[in-house]
Order: C-alpha cells, then structure tokens, then sequence
C-alpha cells in the first residue's frame, strides 16, 4: 500500500466509524429508546458537528420529549446544514405549530412541499394548520391533495370532512366521513362525526347507530355525547395531523416521523406522523 492509499484509508476509516454509530442511532430510535438514541446521535457529531441527519433526529427527540423550543434550535441547525430536505422543514413546522406560531408553520409545511411535492402527510399538516388559521378553503385544497395522493388515509378523509362542513358543504362533509368510516370501521371520532352531521341533515336512525358505535369504541371520551344528550348536538371531533411518536405506520422516506411521514423504512410518528 503506497502513501496516497494510506491517506485514503486513514479517512475513511472515521467516516465509516460516524456512519456505522449513526447506524446504531437510528436503530434505537425507531425502537423507542429515546436516551441512547440521544446519546448516539450526540456521538456522531463529537466526531462531525456538521452531521444534519443527527441534528434533525436530535430535534425530533426533542420534539417527542415536548421540548419544542430545543427541537426548533436542531432543525434550523439540521436545515442550515442541508436546506434540501423536505423532511426537515416538515419536523420543523411541527416543532413551531406546537409553540403557536402557525404561519411560520404554514411557511415551513410549504417549503417541504415545493421540495417533495409528493409528501400526503405534510399535504395534511398543511390542511390542518390552516383550519386552525380559519381558512378552510385552503385546507380543502390541501386535503384533497394528500388523498389523491394517497387515498387510503382515513384521518384525512376526516380532515375533508371537517373543512366541507366549515364551508357548509354538509352532503359532502358526510360522504367524507363515511369514506373514513369505510376505511377505518373502528374509528371513533369519525362515528361521532358522521353521527353528528346525521343528525343535522334529520337521519336519526343514522345518527343513533354511528352515537353508539363511537361510543363503543371509545367508551370513556368526554368528546362524544349521545344523541340529544341535554339537547346539544355532539361537536366534530379536530383535525389530525400527522406527529412525532413511536409505532404508527412505515414512512415511505428518509426518517420522516410524520404521517405520513418518509427515505427509509421509519416508524411514523404521530400524535401527526401519530395522529392527534
């Protein structure tokens, strides 16, 4: 071996080292083991401070432990490293939305979708921040994005739902959530939902049969009244957005933690990527 092959070697040899730990990262964190994953992470960028794939999985720790602000400090580290990952300003738009700043979240959700037009999960974050912004036009759009994107979600089917009954659209809000059900007979929200948009349009018999149902299901959830409890009307149960949180479905991408998710085979982590 001559003395340009040695030098080769000696740095390769680290990198394959940071990769092989950050390999041993990843495995914990999609496990759950949140502290070793933390702590193997940290290792990496011992070795590579500039490391953006610890730094956004640092973050999302960080989300999923509720420290928003640490996780907002890592994802911008993470993004001024590689500002070309979708997945980093999706999390980032997580992080921000749970500190009630929902326009630089709408902002962030839209760079991860000008970036990977084809992520559903973000389409539906997005729909969901603009809901809660009062602009359910918009989120219309988006949901319907995300469905034709992937159609089999029923959490966004639900999210329809809800915007079409905002915009008085009631017809089109109940065959939303029958699809939803249809998709996902053991969801209770839905039940409720559809239940409650059943009784509006005078199908009782409909209504009491989704009441009942959602209530067997969920028996313990304050959220779901029977009908003509105290003569009120059961409220839509919120949006979902995709979230940060161990064990949902497989993303489709590079370790996206949201609903949909995302690269490789990574948990979705929802409470959106799971669902909330």
């Amino acid at each position: 071996m001559n003395r340009k092959q040695r030098r080769a070697n000696s740095k390769s040899q680290p990198a394959k080292e940071l990769a092989d730990l950050f390999a041993r990262a990843a495995h914990s964190h999609r496990e759950g083991r949140l502290e070793e994953a933390g702590q193997l992470y940290r290792q990496v960028l011992a070795g590579d401070p500039r490391h953006a794939d610890s730094l956004h999985r640092l973050g999302v720790i960080a989300y999923q432990k509720g420290r928003f602000a640490e996780a907002e400090a890592l994802l911008d580290k993470a993004i001024a490293q590689n500002a070309e990952i979708a997945a980093y300003h999706s999390h980032l738009s997580l992080a921000l939305d749970a500190q009630g700043r929902l326009d630089e979240a709408v902002a962030c959700c839209r760079t991860a979708i000008a970036q990977d037009p084809a992520l559903a999960d973000v389409h539906n974050n997005l729909g969901v921040l603009l809901m809660r912004l009062g602009r359910p036009g918009e989120a219309l759009a988006s949901y319907r994005k995300a469905i034709a994107l992937v159609a089999g979600l029923p959490e966004v089917h639900n999210n329809l739902g809800n915007a079409l009954l905002a915009l008085d659209r009631v017809m089109e809000a109940a065959e939303s959530y029958r699809k939803a059900v249809e998709l996902a007979p053991g969801f209770a929200d839905v039940h409720a939902n559809l239940g409650a948009v059943s009784q509006a349009l005078g199908q009782v018999d409909e209504a009491i049969a989704h009441f009942r149902r959602a209530q067997e299901i969920a028996p313990g959830s304050a959220e779901i009244l029977a009908p003509g409890q105290k003569g009120r009307c059961p409220r839509v149960i919120p949006e979902r957005q995709y979230r940060f949180e161990t064990g949902r479905r497989q993303c489709r991408r590079p370790f996206c933690f949201a609903p949909v998710k995302k690269m490789q085979q990574f948990p979705r982590f929802a409470r959106s990527l799971t669902y909330r």
